[in-house]
């Protein structure tokens, strides 16, 4: 992971410092989030639309400065797996 992450649209900076106090609103949204959306369907449907429009793009073109946005997405896709991962242990656990 990156010590400070940059965010090209907003101009932002974070270290890590900054990172791990995330207020508990957030966390208790990303939670509630997280619980009432299955994160790999989520995930699958969200990487389709990416796709999508990168091959819709091909034909006029993506933005010059795409690239930069693929770390967020990258970014929120490790994230979505985690959560994927961690939604699977807890099923399995259930179930035994």
């Amino acid at each position: 992971m990156r010590k400070n992450v940059r965010s090209p649209l907003h101009g932002w900076d974070m270290s890590n410092d900054e990172r791990k106090k995330i207020s508990r609103n957030l966390t208790e949204k990303f939670r509630e989030f997280i619980t009432q959306h299955s994160p790999s369907i989520f995930s699958r449907h969200l990487r389709n639309i990416l796709l999508d429009y990168i091959a819709q793009q091909e034909k006029t073109g993506l933005p010059p400065d795409f690239h930069t946005y693929m770390w967020e997405f990258y970014d929120l896709f490790d994230l979505l797996d985690c959560a994927t991962d961690e939604w699977e242990f807890k099923k399995e656990k259930k179930s035994d």
